[in-house]
């Protein structure tokens, strides 16, 4: 009898365990729910605007109807903005909420510029199409208490074509990962808190991805960097495949040139990009082989598994959930692509990719 049919459930068998194992851990990480913010201490929040007029005054009001404190400020660096970007800032009605113009530079510029004006320890930063919950800028705010850094829980705006909602279930995925091990790989500006001497010992840098490359600076100066859950937050993601391609390939060609810039070893990737190999081997193996049961088995691991952690995420439950074994193979694929056209391509500075994406 050939061994063939039964060697090819390796891949399934290592994909279903690895799962399986995150979600034990992030079962057991549920006790690590957020309490409530202690108190209400002054807070500055940095917002980076970039032809923003669709969203930065939803962005602000969201802000300013939060809870914070009187002390509290809304810094808004408008970083040279070419659409009506001023004039929806002109709206604006808080004395807390300062609004700067400054020419354009990137987003690294109009951050440090954020930075350099706020007057309290506790800085957090929230993108300028992002809507944070009532409560979350106090929340995350207070556990920067023994933090140098905390990352807050980004949830993905799902009103919007497939790729949206396939980039909502990521989300949710990279959510458990970081309540699973309650670590975070990079620090992400579109929801962070930072105490304020982190923030000038280690400044923002112009980079394509400069979340990625603050985050890799503050480790080497010895920042503790903490996750909290429940400060939460929706955020926009690219709705058309042109954006999101121009998105993740700023993010891979960037991730791989900061890493070779800085003397960071490109061996730390070989695990994801070997598990990406074996996410999107499950299909050809079961369509060569007829392992329809392995792969149906696998469905149901990985529909149960995202469902829970869509359920617990606060992000309710979706047909995206249910079929998330087809969006993970596609997020794998794109993962090795992307991955192969960094390794080739490298990133040219001509390339022209914008951070605010």
């Amino acid at each position: 009898m050939s061994i063939g049919p039964f060697i090819v459930l390796i891949p399934f068998f290592i994909v279903a365990l690895l799962d399986a194992t995150m979600t034990a851990r992030y079962a057991r990480g549920q006790v690590l729910e957020s309490k409530s913010a202690a108190g209400n201490p002054p807070v500055s929040v940095i917002v980076a605007a970039y032809n923003a007029q669709d969203t930065i005054a939803e962005t602000v009001r969201s802000i300013v109807d939060c809870g914070l404190g009187l002390e509290s400020e809304i810094i808004i660096v408008d970083d040279g903005s070419t659409d009506n970007t001023p004039r929806a800032l002109r709206g604006l009605d808080d004395k807390r909420v300062l609004v700067v113009h400054e020419k354009h530079r990137g987003k690294w510029s109009a951050l440090n510029k954020g930075v350099s004006l706020a007057r309290h320890e506790r800085v957090v930063m929230v993108d300028a199409d992002t809507i944070v919950e009532r409560g979350s800028v106090q929340l995350l705010a207070s556990r920067l208490e023994g933090c140098d850094a905390v990352a807050g829980n980004l949830i993905v705006k799902s009103e919007g074509p497939l790729l949206v909602s396939i980039q909502a279930q990521e989300h949710i995925r990279i959510s458990m990962y970081r309540r699973a091990d309650m670590s975070v790989d990079t620090v992400s500006g579109a929801f962070a808190a930072f105490r304020n001497e982190i923030l000038e010992k280690v400044p923002f840098n112009d980079s394509i991805v400069e979340d990625f490359e603050h985050t890799a600076r503050m480790r080497k100066e010895g920042a503790k960097i903490c996750y909290e859950p429940g400060a939460r937050a929706h955020t926009s993601m690219p709705n058309t495949l042109r954006e999101y391609l121009e998105q993740r390939v700023r993010w891979a060609r960037g991730t791989f040139s900061e890493m070779g810039r800085m003397g960071m070893p490109l061996k730390g990737l070989a695990r994801g990009y070997f598990i990406s190999i074996l996410d999107v081997s499950v299909v050809p193996l079961a369509l060569i082989f007829g392992r329809w049961d392995a792969l149906a088995s696998l469905f149901l691991v990985e529909a149960f598994v995202q469902s829970y952690g869509a359920y617990k995420e606060g992000a309710g439950l979706s047909l995206g959930s249910v079929l998330f074994l087809p969006i993970l193979v596609f997020l794998a694929l794109m993962h090795l692509l992307l991955g192969l056209d960094a390794t080739i391509k490298g990133y040219d500075s001509n390339d022209n990719l914008s951070p605010y994406l």
